[in-house]
């Protein structure tokens, strides 16, 4: 899913990423270079949040499969819980 991520954003950086305002890029049609722009960092943004999100539930079932305490596996489903409760919204 990083990978997407990183293709939006490399496509991003040819829309206009970065540049300033003065630069003879933006010239012709100032305003819908920079929407469209605008709309592909949203978009590389929401990739990589749920990309962290599914390696923070990986990491969380990898040391639910762990023998550890019952405390320990306790804390580790309230954080479990919590992120799949707060996950990114669509």
């Amino acid at each position: 899913m990083n990978n997407s991520a990183m293709a939006v954003s490399i496509v991003s950086g040819f829309h206009g990423a970065g540049r300033l305002l003065s630069d003879p890029f933006w010239q012709p049609n100032t305003v819908e270079k920079m929407v469209y722009q605008n709309r592909l960092v949203f978009a590389s943004q929401l990739l990589n949040i749920y990309a962290m999100w599914i390696v923070k539930l990986s990491i969380c079932t990898y040391l639910l499969a762990l023998n550890f305490s019952k405390g320990y596996r306790w804390v580790i489903w309230v954080s479990a819980l919590r992120l799949y409760l707060i996950r990114p919204k669509r």
